[in-house]
């Protein structure tokens, strides 16, 4: 108690206090439970002194709002800081529209060794050979846009139609896949799809994960406009709005410019190898 008694007459002191002694001794016992114990170690010289009616400061001004970089503050708007933002919510969903697209790439592949002909009721589409393009290009762009389109926009129809794209293109492609090998080798099938594919695919798979997550936030909207409750119905329409405006954005200034890169890479790049080495 020697310490504890120091510590609270030089806490006195220095604040002004004018208790008694007996008041600061039946202070002593009643906050002895809760009391800080000092340490051992004297007062170095230079210490602030303890100032007992002023409040700690927080670091930071508390009310200063945090910066909003949605696409509806164009004032405060950060690209980099907004897909930084933005994109993370998105990326289980890709992923397990990638785990679902490669299931289904592996079913096709099996249905078409075992069943050759099948690989003639496939969409047959232009020749890459005529590399250098601008009308191929162009047609390529136009193509997997309106696709990455329907998967994202019209996803929101409670996820069943970026699951059924996903299905249909990975079966497509697995049967694609055993045909190319099966007549044109590995190496065909890989100069064919590795040089355009590692940036087409990736987004296309994205775009269903975009679109899947909009179908369960449009549900759950609906589900909120059953209720009577007017808070929650005008939270969940807010929410569902963001997300949408986020989507439309990431469409129109990410996955957009991305897929022309694409469109070009598959024209002027893997046309020019596949007239090159085959």
């Amino acid at each position: 108690m020697n310490d504890k008694n120091r510590l609270s007459d030089w806490k006195d002191e220095s604040c002004g206090s004018n208790f008694s002694e007996t008041d600061k001794s039946s202070s002593l016992i009643e906050a002895d439970d809760s009391l800080i114990e000092a340490d051992d170690s004297p007062i170095e010289a230079g210490d602030s002194p303890i100032d007992c009616g002023a409040a700690v400061e927080p670091k930071g001004n508390m009310n200063e709002p945090e910066p909003d970089f949605s696409l509806k503050s164009p004032k405060n708007f950060s690209y980099p800081k907004w897909l930084k933002s933005t994109l993370p919510q998105y990326f289980n969903p890709a992923l397990w529209m990638a785990v679902l697209f490669f299931v289904f790439v592996a079913v096709g592949y099996v249905a078409g060794y075992h069943s050759p002909e099948i690989f003639n009721s496939l969409p047959q589409f232009d020749n890459l050979s005529d590399s250098g393009s601008f009308e191929i290009m162009l047609y390529i762009f136009l193509h997997n846009s309106g696709i990455l389109f329907a998967l994202i926009f019209l996803g929101f129809f409670f996820s069943v139609l970026p699951v059924l794209i996903v299905i249909a293109n990975g079966f497509a492609l697995g049967i694609a896949a055993e045909a190319f090998i099966r007549y044109e080798g590995f190496a065909f099938l890989l100069t064919g799809l590795l040089p355009h594919g590692i940036i087409e695919l990736p987004l296309i798979l994205f775009g269903a994960g975009i679109g899947f997550q909009l179908g369960v936030r449009f549900v759950r909207f609906l589900l909120s406009q059953i209720g009577d409750n007017q808070s929650a119905r005008r939270i969940a329409a807010d929410r569902f709005k963001k997300d949408f405006l986020n989507a439309a954005g990431i469409y129109f200034f990410f996955l957009l410019p991305l897929l022309l890169v694409a469109a070009i890479v598959e024209v002027y790049v893997t046309g020019t190898l596949l007239d090159m080495f085959f």
